[in-house]
């Protein structure tokens, strides 16, 4: 799977971890080839996104968006908030390049059909997201890379 990576925030993230936890998480999922583009964003900007393609006034963490009308090798856009990702590995005492690893797996995991919309699919996805990171980090104490 290709990754194309656009960042548009003003944290230092490394995004070949990025795309190697995303690529992760598409093999765990058996995906087929083709492309999808992650994008890092601040609050102001995904928030714009989640009000105008959801009808949400506020920040969320990462969207999905379905590629392929014209390109069906063409799977689609993550987009992910930084700034949210921050609070959120905050909150969780983890690393924030961890964070949105995670986040990037669970959009690119959307993209290949998953959902988490009750808690049997939820934890699949969990599961899927905490392996493509685990396969990424490396094994002397789980430290970032």
């Amino acid at each position: 799977m290709r990754i194309d990576w656009i960042d548009r925030q003003d944290q230092p993230i490394d995004g070949r971890f990025v795309r190697r936890v995303a690529q992760a998480a598409a093999r765990e999922a058996g995906a087929p080839a083709g492309t999808v583009s992650i994008a890092l964003l601040d609050d102001e900007r995904i928030t714009e996104l989640n009000r105008s393609h959801r009808g949400l006034d506020g920040p969320t963490d990462v969207l999905a968006y379905e590629g392929g009308a014209e390109d069906p090798t063409y799977l689609g856009d993550v987009v992910i908030s930084v700034e949210t990702a921050a609070r959120q590995a905050a909150e969780a005492g983890r690393p924030l390049l961890h964070e949105v690893a995670w986040l990037a797996a669970h959009g690119v995991l959307h993209l290949l059909g998953f959902d988490d919309v009750d808690d049997a699919e939820r934890a699949l996805m969990i599961e899927r997201q905490d392996r493509a990171l685990a396969a990424c980090v490396p094994a002397r104490g789980r430290q970032s890379p």
